[in-house]
């Protein structure tokens, strides 16, 4: 399977749902295609619960990471989706600013912690942004995912990325 067919594939669990499980090489780019594909579904609100599930909770916490730098340092984003990168660019690295913080006087609910994030509520135009209280959260595979909940919102989707271990690969 070539690059193409992955973000392809990927692409279309994210827009109409189902199951779809892809096998490549190794160094063939499926966990930067993963991580960009999560990237845009929030962005474009094409999901509302994005949970990342990798062997190990802080494999998926890697993940995660990743997404957060996006985020905070890539001016190309910045520039196409200010609404969404500009009140995490503004906490500069101290994400206990996202209590309090306010764009036009209105509260973000900005959440940027290492576990789960919660992207701001900023209007646009008097319309909240697509990716406004998009939820990600990191799990590991012995990890609790049933009951996963944050406020009406569950999640709407898993993005599974290495999800074996060395002994798992090497059990019968």
């Amino acid at each position: 399977i070539d690059q193409k067919e992955i973000i392809a594939e990927v692409d279309a669990r994210i827009k109409k749902g189902g199951w779809k499980a892809i096998a490549a090489e190794r160094g063939g780019g499926k966990s930067s295609i993963v991580r960009g594909l999560a990237i845009k579904a929030i962005v474009y609100g094409l999901v509302k619960y994005l949970v990342i599930l990798a062997a190990t909770g802080p494999a998926s916490d890697d993940i995660v990471d990743e997404i957060k730098d996006a985020f905070e340092y890539n001016d190309l984003l910045a520039e196409d989706f200010p609404e969404v990168c500009g009140p995490i660019i503004a906490l500069e690295g101290a994400a206990q600013r996202a209590g309090g913080q306010l764009v036009n006087g209105e509260r973000t609910r900005l959440e940027w912690s290492a576990h789960r994030l919660i992207f701001p509520y900023v209007k646009v135009k008097g319309i909240y942004s697509a990716a406004s209280g998009v939820v990600v959260t990191s799990r590991g595979m012995d990890a609790q995912i049933r009951g996963l909940v944050k406020g009406a919102k569950r999640p709407d989707f898993v993005l599974t990325d290495d999800v074996e271990t060395r002994a798992s690969a090497e059990s019968e």
